[in-house]
């Protein structure tokens, strides 16, 4: 009793005290009040009530309430385990919010606000607009009067934001002063607002109507904005013909307000007026149609949008307007990704716009496409599902279970491949293609087995193998055989080891075991196997193999490939045989292989970048770049030799494989120097706009972007420091 007493008044309350401390002002009061003065008495009043139940009702003994004891005991000692591990966290983030606020920055508390007062009075725009921002999260109390003053503020982009924040939290009050504005302001966005919050604030609808006959067109855009977003539009015809003539415009300027207007109004109603707009000629204006597609969200434009994603030009904005249309566009997103007249890069965006919209339905039209033909699409779909964070429902196990012995099947048949080709230079890029089909049949098994077991350690491992490092390939190896029930690890630990393609086939089982084959049969096979039709480049790097070797396959097979409706297997088939100059695809694949820049990017992600290189037949003395040209391009060497020249200084000379112009691919500005040809020579040229394509959907590009970059940085460093030394000696 005396240390019960003694520790309860010295220790218990003051680290009670201390306890609140770290929460925001605001919040510390409320949470002590309820729990010393609700939460407590009641569970006080509850011990009290349990201990007359077990001694009267129950007549338990010592030893019986003693056991009672025991069990509460333990119980409070394990969530007192479980609140020693989550306290620190979460009084780190107590402070932080203490200290800095929600947004990052202190608003609790009379001097944070005093600095955001202080900070709308500044004469820089910028630091205005976010002091309001900052003050309307805190949901300041001062704020409707600051933005009726700032109304008047000299800086536009002040005046502008002031008017749109008013709109939005609907400050009725700052009517007369904006109705005031509307009649003195001359700059036309904030004419605009005016007259839109106007519209929109006015009681009696006719005083705007009148304003879509003034003068002034700023006056009536803004009105027509306001009218038909706060009123019915069967109530404003004349506000919804006057936008259906914007829209038919034959100015591209009108109609680019027309599809401004639409997405400002924002209403669902109006995707009529904006199909014409998505179908327009004019990039400007299917821009702004995409921009506004973000906010209309009807049914009938997500079609078109998708169409969109087809065009380098308007494919971001597509995709973002997608995005924004979650659910209700997800019945396009599905349609699109089992079109087979869509580009496999189209149907790798739907996938991803999936992962982004995250919800329920997006997860089931990812699940619906877990065993898609195409290999990497499954690879997406299933990278999709774990960004979503997906669990498996009890009904779905079996699914999951059923595709992991389908990538089972995939991994033996493609071991045996590896295999049957052996180890030759003539193999090299077939067999290149095929060891990375098996890499992402493996990483597919770790998204699957995530799924059913423990994902943390799942995800170790295979974070783990990607390091190819064999200390961490046997972590790999013992955290997976700890795991994995014994069907699974008896068949994906051996795809793990550092075995021979036959050691691991024999590893895998009985169950998998498969024909081995001739070289010529096999590869015969991969021009014709379902599996390997699943992975259209090993198909392609396969006919290149057969037409340099002379390996024929029967006429079946040759007109099943050259009627494909996959395209890269189509123009290889149809190109087999041919007398051509030109370089074939596989050929340009592996020329950029050879660049850095590109040698950790998977092979099939480059097929599209290749198709897109710019074959360049260049004779002696002609000039490939020119000094002083606006650069855009990286050019490759194939063939010859040219010159780097700077007037009558020759800086440089490059031959074969050799590769100039790679930071003008990155950031184009004027050619410092002019490369002409000093023999006959052939050069690929890779433009900026493919490559930035590229850039956003391969991490490895990215990452093979910024090694050289870093290289580049080095090596004019090493430069200013040898001419440093140069100088002091």
């Amino acid at each position: 009793k005396f240390l019960n007493e003694g520790l309860g008044f010295s220790v218990d309350q003051s680290a009670s005290a201390i306890l609140y401390q770290p929460l925001a002002e605001k919040d510390r009061a409320r949470a002590q009040t309820v729990a010393e003065g609700i939460v407590q008495p009641l569970a006080i009043g509850l011990a009290g009530g349990l201990l007359l139940m077990f001694n009267t009702l129950l007549q338990f003994n010592v030893i019986q309430i003693s056991f009672v004891y025991i069990v509460f005991g333990t119980g409070w000692f394990l969530l007192g385990l479980s609140l020693v591990r989550a306290y620190p966290i979460a009084l780190t983030e107590a402070l932080h919010k203490h200290r800095f606020g929600d947004n990052g920055i202190a608003i609790s508390d009379a001097a944070g606000k005093n600095i955001f007062y202080k900070a709308v009075e500044s004469e820089h725009s910028s630091e205005v607009i976010y002091a309001l921002d900052m003050l309307e999260k805190s949901a300041d109390e001062k704020l409707p009067e600051l933005l009726t003053r700032l109304i008047n503020s000299p800086a536009f982009e002040v005046r502008l934001n002031a008017i749109q924040r008013i709109e939005r939290l609907d400050m009725r009050e700052a009517m007369s002063t904006i109705k005031q504005n509307l009649k003195s302001e001359a700059h036309p966005a904030v004419k605009e607002a005016c007259a839109r919050a106007a519209a929109i604030f006015e009681k009696d609808i006719n005083v705007p109507l009148k304003l879509l006959k003034d003068p002034d067109a700023f006056i009536r855009y803004g009105t027509m904005i306001g009218l038909l977003k706060s009123q019915q539009l069967s109530n404003v015809p004349d506000a919804v013909e006057m936008l259906n003539a914007l829209t038919r415009s034959k100015s591209i300027d009108e109609r680019v307000v027309a599809a401004r207007m639409i997405g400002e109004i924002g209403k669902p109603e109006l995707y009529q007026q904006l199909l014409p707009l998505l179908n327009d000629e004019n990039l400007l204006v299917i821009n702004a149609s995409l921009r506004a597609a973000a906010k209309t969200h009807h049914s009938e434009i997500w079609e078109k949008v998708i169409e969109h994603f087809g065009s380098p030009k308007t494919r971001t904005l597509a995709f973002h307007a997608l995005i924004s249309g979650a659910d209700n566009a997800l019945p396009q997103i599905v349609a699109g990704i089992a079109s087979t007249s869509m580009h496999r890069r189209v149907h790798i965006r739907l996938v991803r716009a999936c992962a982004h919209i995250k919800s329920d339905a997006a997860i089931d039209a990812l699940l619906s496409n877990i065993n898609h033909f195409n290999t990497t699409l499954r690879s997406r779909v299933l990278a999709a599902l774990t960004e979503c964070k997906y669990s498996p429902a009890a009904t779905e196990i079996q699914m999951i279970k059923d595709q992991i012995e389908v990538e089972f099947s995939r991994a033996a048949w493609t071991l045996a491949a590896i295999h049957d080709l052996g180890d030759s230079e003539k193999m090299s890029a077939l067999n290149r293609a095929l060891s990375r089909d098996l890499q992402d049949t493996r990483d597919r098994l770790f998204y699957l087995f995530a799924f059913i077991y423990d994902e943390r350690s799942v995800r170790r491992a295979r974070a783990s193998i990607a390091r190819k490092d064999n200390n961490r390939r046997s972590l790999a190896v013992e955290v997976m055989d700890s795991i994995l029930s014994d069907a699974h690890k008896i068949v994906f630990v051996p795809l793990l080891e550092d075995f021979s393609p036959a050691v691991k086939l024999e590893k895998m089982g009985s169950l998998y075991k498969q024909d081995s084959l001739s070289r010529a049969a096999r590869v015969i096979d991969l021009l014709n196997n379902k599996l390997a039709r699943q992975n259209p480049w090993i198909v392609a790097t396969a006919l290149d193999v057969a037409r340099k070797l002379g390996i024929v396959a029967n006429d079946n097979i040759n007109q099943s490939l050259i009627t494909s409706q996959e395209s890269l297997i189509y123009r290889m088939a149809n190109r087999t045989g041919a007398k051509e100059t030109m370089l074939s695809t596989v050929e340009r694949v592996i020329i950029l292989k050879s660049l850095s820049i590109f040698a950790d990017t998977p092979d099939e992600a480059l097929v599209e970048l290749a198709d897109l290189l710019k074959e360049i037949q260049a004779p002696v003395g002609y000039e490939i770049i020119k000094k002083g040209d606006l650069g855009d391009s990286l050019f490759i060497v194939i063939s010859g030799k040219v010159e780097v020249v700077d007037g009558n200084r020759v800086l440089n000379q490059l031959g074969a494989r050799a590769v100039f112009g790679e930071l003008s691919l990155l950031d184009s500005a004027l050619r410092t120097a002019t490369v002409r040809a000093i023999e006959e020579s052939v050069l690929l040229r890779l433009d900026q706009t493919p490559f930035y394509e590229i850039l956003g959907d391969y991490v490895e590009v990215a990452m093979g972007t910024i090694h050289m970059l870093t290289r580049h940085l080095r090596s004019r460093t090493d430069e200013v420091l040898e001419l440093n030394r140069m100088l002091e000696k």
